[in-house]
């Protein structure tokens, strides 16, 4: 059945089954929903029953007012999560509406957690979790998907939660060091809602280091309290932790309680405390009696002393005895863990340590630290070492006074030992052995003197020992007391050696000579020899003892010593005493009897080769070798120089024969006088006294001999020419016999002596012909005469007669990158050969040949490919070689010689032609224009050479480029006889990198052609090429000639165009012509040039003033240019000047020298140079040619009698600087006071400075001497002024004689008054002086400092300064103490005053004024510009700085003269010392210039000096004097931020970097002067920057005049 049920509300009605349990009740089932639905009934909605149908249609019958009431929906709205009491559980609860009370419920939670509900307390709740049931913790936000009671969800209002927020770590743990144990530290943590242990720690606090670190450090901790916790820790035994070390914290755990930790929790251990860890004790390594004890440890302070207690141990190291207290004091660096302290240990004092014993380390006291002394820090002190103690004299010596025995004695010392003394005097070191009984002494032995051997000798007489060192048998130390030492005994007299040497008079008497020690030089001593008692005299002579004793042989009587006999020295006494000296036992023996030479005689043999020499001797030793050396002189040469020396052996018999010759090896000479030098015994060198008169004798006059003898062939290959050469030829007429040694043949031939002094002589040769001679054979000389007379000849004397010259092979190779020119080869043998020779081919033109010095012969330069020339891919065969005008074969070819040809090569070659070939393009005229032609793609796209014909015929019209290469080869050339000229006529402007013709990477070669430029554009472009090689060859490029067009604004000097333009390309133009080219004939960027047998005409730029100027070459990028030869044009001999601007380019060459001008301008005599009316500026006018103002100078040098140049002065001559310039004329002004001034017999006069420093010859006048100038004019004037200037000397003479008069009335009474008054002098003036108008008495005034008066109150001797003199006899009588010589701004005022206030001072001194810059400014420049008239005063100008100026009480502005270094008082009270003015330099003074222009440079400073004034700040005061100098050089300005703009151009044109763009003093004054006119007054008559009153400013200004 089905039921059917309304909503009243909205009048929607819902059907679904019913179904009936029994007869009386049914269960009906409706979908609910919160929102109604045409499926779901609404939860709590009344809905009214319809009708009730069965499956039949019936319809049961339902009352009014029946109807069924819909529940209300069970809502979930509420989620709360609660932390258990002891922070260890939470629970999660649930609440709503309509919610059941009975049942379960189910959560599920995302993503796949579910937790099971129970009803308790009005809500439904999971009851107390532990965190991490079910995967679920606290503080964490979780949704619901669904909660459920079996089929039935409860509606979510609320789908998220938050668990309840645990344990929570709050800050940052603190650590500290435990107070007790220093080893641990304590941990301290603070927390919200911790669970509370007091005993039993509850958590896990894991740990990494900071730095990367990943091991987990794990700490035990437990809170007291649910917020403050703690944990200990080992930081030294464990290493769990490590001092002063920063730790991260990663989680905080225990088994049931995760504590939540904020993000970057981190602490830091604290420092280690100070620790002794162990210790160690050694000996002091320099005397053994200091234990120096060794502390290691950790975290030892610096500088800090301390007090170490230490306790001696037994054998049990047990402590016994009382403490001992060690003091020392640290020394280290704060970080380091070893430390020795030094402990006295040698002695008795019981506060001392014991050597051998173990000692404890107890305490370690340090005020104001904690400290820590391990257990184990325990150290023994080595056992006593051996020492030496004492030396026991007095010394004993030996019989003879030679040895020295010292007893020792010491500690341990047992057995041998080496002892080290040490010579106080020399500081040399010796060792001596010394053995040690079981009693600790020994006895020391040093020799003083052996007779047996020097070298054991260790000791020296007189001298103090040292004791230094002692070692045992082991090389083990022994130490040594200080001050152990002994000292020898003086020598005695002694005698060490006896020898007899020194024979004279034949060897028949000798020299004794003697040596010893301490013998006494004023006195003669006897010496005794045995066998035979021979008494010998000694005294001492020129440093050695010497006596004469007779020498004789055995078979002799007499006295004296014998020949071969030993002899012994019985005594040595002080003759005429009997008082003997020490000597040794001294023996020697006599020589034996020596050899002697009585003759020497030569006898020549037959043959004149070998002559027999007889040597008469006596005493020789028999079958021993003797040396005999000889020297020969030139018999009829008595002054000559040639000496012939010869050694030679021969056996030792009374009378020796020896052969020696005298040819072929001449080891004597014919004509000589030779004399026996010396005879040795070749064994031992002992020398065999001669007769010397009769040990000479001499050889006889060399004959006549032939040699050596060789042939050549002459230049036809006809003839042999045989060259003899030979020994004393003689002029006549010589005849030899050359016999085939095979054959037998012989050929007379003749000839005679030539000039050069060989025998020439000439005969026919033929290849085969035994009546003449033969090529290739060798003949030998069988006779030989001299005018008939038979002559000698070596019998080994071969003639050979060359070989015919024979060409055996041929080859063939192209000698360009294009493969268009080539060379043929020939080689063979023999081929030595001069002149041309012509080469006959198979089927080929006939080559002309020469012969180079590798014996080849080479062709020039031939062309391929071409009609009449040798053609590619060919083989030809050389047919015959003849000398060029000769028909004979010289010249053999052997057998088949042959060359081939190589290959077309695959270059683009474009033939100039008048004619259209069939293959022409048909280009080139007005009507159609040659299009561009690719030459890479055309050349990638053929075999063989692909050829491009021009018509022209016709003109090229072409404004794009029209043959394109990029790394290939490009040949342009023509196939006509003569020269074709290509016309291009395009007037349209390429690209800044196009041409005509573009080459990019590959070759370019353009040869036998000409061509026209009709073209109007300057910017057109013929050939461009970059990284490219590019031949100009045997061809014209000719513009049209420029007829200036007066365009006046381009650029003079530089330009950037250029009818060639080269990008780091290699160029050879070669028999080239460039003429006419306004826009530059070649423009170069990097890479090189090589001009050869070229020329450059007419390459003139259209500027009407400058018709001489031309551009050949503009080179940049640091090219190589190179000048091998021009034919013609300019740089030739009749047109000098090469015009290439090389700018930062190398010019080389045999041309044109590196220091070759851009131009070469002669200066005309006419120039002249002209004083304005304000006499102060010269108007110059110079005339000449080529005055091109590039790189071009006026200098003005003084000329005197005594030197043509003196000091100079340049001005740079520009369209810029001059007044007028063209190429003939150049007018300007230059400043008066740029020249010094003048003095008698000198003049300054001017000269073009151009190219690398080069002068011009000629010169004119600028400026004379007044006295030139007077002399000059006087003669032409003497008439009408003559009169007139004795009128007004007259009246100078009166003027003057009244002045002086009036200054020493003046000077007497201020004298007078002074002396009565009192001694104190005014402190700001003491005397002015009336100087002559235009400053030159300047040099009469000197500076005076602490100068003492004579008794006449005036100085003794008169100060010199120049020439001339000044007397202070207007000074008062009393000492000066300073006195300085000022100049100041008013004309004719030089003042001597006392030191005043500087102007330094008053801008930066204690009482700071400020100043006005402007009024002070123009009072300096006036005082300047007086110094500059004097060269005396050039110092001055270049070094003054504010401290130069002086302004007194009464604001007088004045310079000093010099100078005076010292202390200053800034504006703090603060002294501050003087930099020696280096800020204020000027960048030529700072950069070591030479030359510098003093006037320039005091400009520069007056610049720095404005800006001071106006600033009141110190030129970059805020740092050194040198360091602001740099500032300045680099361009950089003080700060200005106030300096208002018409006074700032004036102080930048001041501060110009380049001094000769810098004005002159007067135009700075006359700047200042405009300026301040300019300038406003405000009401107080100040100006607006302050400063100096108007009395100041309005004092009046005197000019001076010459």
């Amino acid at each position: 059945m089905t039921v059917k049920v309304k909503n009243p509300n909205s009048n929607r009605e819902f059907t679904t089954n019913l179904l009936f349990v029994d007869t009386t009740s049914c269960t009906v089932t409706f979908a609910a929903g919160q929102t109604e639905t045409e499926a779901e009934l609404t939860f709590g909605v009344l809905y009214d029953i319809v009708s009730i149908e069965s499956s039949d249609g019936k319809s049961f019958v339902v009352n009014t007012g029946v109807n069924v009431s819909v529940p209300s929906a069970p809502i979930i709205d509420t989620i709360t999560s609660l932390l258990s009491p002891n922070c260890t559980h939470f629970s999660i609860s649930f609440s709503g509406s309509s919610l059941p009370k009975t049942g379960s419920l189910v959560a599920s939670i995302s993503p796949s957690m579910s937790l099971s509900l129970n009803y308790v307390d009005e809500v439904w709740t999971t009851g107390w979790l532990l965190n991490g049931t079910n995967g679920m913790v606290m503080n964490t936000r979780y949704s619901v998907s669904k909660i459920a009671s079996g089929e039935n969800e409860m509606i979510l209002n609320l789908n998220t939660f938050t668990t309840a927020l645990g344990p929570t770590l709050s800050s940052i743990p603190t650590v500290s060091l435990k107070d007790d144990d220093l080893n641990s530290v304590v941990v301290s943590l603070d927390g919200h809602r911790m669970p509370v242990s007091s005993v039993v720690p509850l958590f896990d606090l894991i740990v990494v280091a900071s730095g990367g670190s990943t091991e987990e450090i794990k700490i035990e901790v437990w809170f007291s309290t649910n917020s403050v916790g703690s944990g200990e820790v080992e930081v030294y035994k464990s290493g769990k932790l490590k001092y002063l070390t920063s730790y991260s914290v990663v989680r905080m755990s225990s088994t049931d309680v995760s504590v939540s930790i904020p993000s970057a929790v981190t602490f830091t251990t604290p420092a280690a405390p100070t620790r002794i860890v162990s210790a160690s004790c050694d000996l002091d390594t320099e005397t053994g009696k200091s234990a120096e004890i060794v502390l290691n440890g950790v975290s030892f302070p610096q500088s800090k002393p301390f007090t170490l207690t230490v306790f001696e141990l037994d054998d049990s190291k047990v402590r016994t005895g009382s403490a001992i207290e060690l003091s020392s004091s640290f020394e280290t660096d704060g970080s380091s863990t070893l430390h020795t302290l030094s402990s006295l240990i040698y002695g008795n004092d019981e506060s001392k340590l014991t050597f051998g014993k173990w000692y404890e380390v107890t305490k370690l006291d340090i005020a104001n630290v904690k400290t820590i002394v391990d257990d184990l820090a325990r150290f023994v002190v080595p056992p006593e070492p051996s020492r030496l103690t004492t030396v026991t004299l007095p010394a004993v010596y030996s019989e003879k006074d030679t040895e020295v025995s010292v007893t020792l004695s010491g500690i341990k010392l047992t057995g041998l030992y080496t002892v080290t003394l040490n010579n106080v005097v020399s500081a040399k070191p010796i060792d001596v052995k010394v053995t040690f009984s079981a009693g600790s002494s020994g006895d020391l032995k040093g020799v003083l003197y052996s007779e047996l051997s020097p070298s054991s000798v260790n000791m020296t007489y007189d001298t103090k020992y040292q004791i230094v060192s002692m070692k045992d048998s082991s090389n083990g130390k022994v130490f040594v007391e200080e001050g152990l030492s002994l000292t020898t005994m003086e020598e005695p007299a002694r005698v060490v050696s006896v020898w007899i040497s020194g024979y004279e008079n034949d060897e028949k008497e000798a020299i004794l000579r003697m040596e010893g020690r301490e013998l006494d030089v004023n006195k003669k001593y006897s010496v005794s020899l045995l066998p035979g008692n021979v008494i010998v005299e000694l005294e001492y002579a020129e440093g050695k003892w010497e006596g004469r004793v007779e020498v004789r042989g055995s078979d002799e009587t007499g006295t004296g010593v014998i020949y071969g006999k030993p002899y012994t020295v019985d005594s040595v006494v002080i003759s005429g005493t009997l008082t003997s000296v020490h000597c040794d036992d001294i023996s020697f023996e006599v020589k034996m009897e020596p050899a002697r030479l009585i003759n020497a005689a030569l006898t020549p043999n037959d043959g004149m080769n070998i002559s027999t020499l007889t040597l008469t001797t006596r005493k020789l030793v028999s079958n021993q070798k003797y040396t005999v050396a000889l020297t020969g002189t030139p018999i009829t040469q008595s002054n000559s120089d040639s000496v012939h020396t010869l050694d030679f052996e021969v056996d030792g018999t009374p009378s020796i024969t020896t052969e020696l010759s005298l040819y072929p090896v001449a080891t004597l000479r014919f004509n000589h006088l030779y004399k026996v030098t010396s005879m040795k015994l070749k064994s031992s060198s002992t020398p065999i006294f001669m007769e010397s008169e009769a040990c000479s004798f001499s050889t006889p006059a060399e004959p006549t001999r032939i040699v050596d003898g060789d042939g050549r062939l002459n230049s036809q290959r006809t003839e042999v020419v045989v060259t003899l050469t030979g020994l004393a030829l003689k002029a006549g007429w010589y005849s030899f016999t050359l016999t085939h040694p095979i054959a037998g043949n012989s050929r007379i031939i003749t000839g005679s002596l030539s000039s050069n002094g060989f025998i020439e002589c000439s005969h026919t040769v033929e290849a085969s012909n035994a009546n003449r001679l033969m090529f290739g054979e060798t003949y030998t000389i069988t006779s030989a005469t001299l005018n008939t007379e038979p002559i000698l000849f070596d019998s080994d004397i071969h003639i050979r007669i060359p070989d015919q010259p024979v060409v055996t092979d041929a080859s063939f190779t192209f000698k360009n990158s294009l493969n268009t020119t080539c060379a043929v080869t020939l080689t063979g043998s023999d081929l030595n050969l001069d002149g041309n020779y012509l080469v006959a081919l198979s089927d080929g033109p006939t080559l002309t040949i020469s012969f180079n010095e590798k014996k080849q012969a080479v062709s020039p330069i031939l062309l391929i490919g071409r009609a009449g020339t040798l053609q590619f891919n060919t083989t030809y065969y050389v047919l015959s070689i003849k000398k060029d005008g000769d028909e004979t074969d010289v010249v053999r070819v052997d057998g088949t010689v042959s060359f081939e040809t190589g290959l077309k090569p695959t270059t683009l070659t474009v033939i100039v032609d008048e004619k259209t070939g069939s293959n022409d393009p048909n280009c080139g005229d007005s009507v159609n224009p040659c299009s561009s032609v690719d030459a890479t793609r055309e050349i990638a796209s053929v075999l063989s050479i692909w050829k491009v014909t021009l018509k022209v015929v016709s003109s090229v019209a072409q404004s794009q480029p029209w043959l394109v290469s990029s790394d290939e080869s490009l040949f342009i050339t023509n196939e006509q006889i003569g020269v074709p000229t290509l016309r291009i006529t395009s007037s349209a402007s390429m690209d800044e990198e196009d041409g005509m013709i573009v080459v990019d990477g590959g070759i370019l070669e353009i040869r036998d052609i000409s061509v026209l430029i009709e073209n109007g554009s300057d910017s057109f472009v013929f050939v461009f090429g970059r990284d490219s090689t590019i031949f100009l060859m045997s061809s014209s490029i000719t513009g049209l000639e420029s007829t200036g067009n007066s365009d006046e604004d381009e650029d003079v000097c530089s330009w950037s165009s250029g009818i060639l333009r080269f990008v780091n390309c290699t160029t050879l133009v070669d028999n080239a012509k460039l003429t006419h080219h306004s826009q530059g004939a070649i423009n170069m960027d990097g890479g090189s040039l090589t001009v050869e047998s070229s020329s450059f005409h007419g390459n003139t730029p259209k500027l009407e003033s400058f018709q001489s100027l031309r551009r050949n070459i503009f080179c940049t990028g640091s090219a190589t240019i190179k000048i091998e030869s021009l034919n013609g044009g300019d740089g030739s001999k009749d047109f000098p000047s090469p015009w290439i601007s090389l700018n930062d380019c190398n010019l080389t060459g045999d041309h044109a020298k590196p220091d070759t001008p851009l131009f070469i301008p002669p200066l005309s005599t006419e120039s002249k140079s002209t004083l304005n009316k304000t006499n102060k500026a010269f108007w110059i006018e110079m005339t000449g040619s080529t005055l091109i103002p590039c790189g071009l100078w006026l200098e003005i040098v003084e000329v005197t009698k005594e030197k043509r140049d003196g000091i100079s002065e340049k001005v740079e001559l520009t369209t810029d600087s001059c007044s007028s310039i063209s190429e003939s004329s150049i007018s300007l002004d230059v400043a008066q006071s740029l020249l010094s001034s003048l003095k008698d017999n000198l003049e300054w006069r001017g000269r073009l400075v151009f190219g690398s420093n080069q002068t011009t010859s000629e010169s004119f006048v600028v400026q004379k001497s007044s006295a030139d100038r007077i002399s000059q004019s006087v003669r032409d004037n003497m008439k009408w002024w003559l009169p007139l200037l004795i009128v007004v000397v007259s009246l100078a003479l009166i003027v003057i004689v009244v002045v002086v008069l009036c200054c020493r009335r003046r000077k007497s009474a201020q004298i007078e008054k002074k002396d009565t008054a009192s001694t104190e002098m005014d402190s700001e003036i003491v005397e002015k002086m009336e100087g002559p108008e235009d400053y030159n008495s300047l040099n009469q005034v000197v500076s005076t400092s602490h100068r003492q008066l004579n008794t006449n109150g005036i100085h003794a001797e008169p100060i010199s300064l120049g020439a001339s003199t000044f007397k202070d006899e207007g000074l008062p009588s009393t000492s000066v103490e300073q006195l300085e010589v000022l100049v100041c701004g008013e004309a004719s005022k030089v003042e001597i005053v006392s030191k005043n206030e500087t102007l330094f001072d008053r801008l930066h001194g204690l009482n700071k004024q400020r100043v006005d810059a402007v009024a002070v400014g123009m009072e300096i420049v006036n005082g300047l510009r007086h110094l500059s008239q004097s060269e005396m005063f050039s110092v001055a100008l270049a070094k003054w700085t504010p401290h130069w100026v002086v302004l007194d009480s009464k604001d007088r502005v004045c310079i000093r003269l010099n100078e005076e270094a010292g202390l200053h008082v800034d504006g703090s009270g603060k002294q501050i010392a003087i930099d020696d003015g280096q800020r204020w330099r000027a960048p030529e003074q700072s950069n070591g210039q030479l030359g510098v222009n003093s006037e320039r440079v005091s400009v520069f400073r007056l610049g720095l000096v404005l800006l001071e004034m106006r600033t009141g700040v110190i030129p970059f005061g805020e740092i050194d004097g040198t360091n602001a100098s740099r500032q300045v050089c680099a361009g950089l300005l003080p700060p200005h931020k106030d300096v208002d703009e018409g006074l700032m151009s004036i102080v930048r044109e001041c501060l110009t970097i380049n001094a000769h763009d810098r004005p002159l003093l007067m135009e700075v004054e006359d700047k200042l002067e405009q300026y301040a006119s300019c300038r406003k007054m405000d009401e107080n008559g100040q100006t607006a920057s302050g400063g100096k009153t108007e009395a100041l400013q309005s004092r009046p200004t005197v000019e001076f005049t010459h």
